[in-house]
């Protein structure tokens, strides 16, 4: 991330398909530090409306509801 900052890019990550999954409550706990760090990453989700809700519904991730 260092390195795509220092050239000026930009990192877009996407996701299909999203659930309320280990490894994406991980992802999502970790792109919540870049985000914080503000890195130069984006992130665009998709999946249905209650499997997005339960991940934003996540104890740790309550984050998504105020992000941009």
């Amino acid at each position: 991330m260092d390195l795509l900052q220092h050239k000026g890019y930009r990192l877009l990550v996407t996701i299909d398909e999203v659930t309320n999954s280990q490894s994406m409550r991980e992802f999502t706990a970790a792109f919540q530090i870049l985000v914080r760090q503000e890195a130069p990453i984006f992130l665009l989700m998709t999946g249905l409306y209650e499997n997005i809700s339960d991940l934003q519904n996540e104890d740790s991730l309550t984050f998504f509801i105020s992000s941009t």
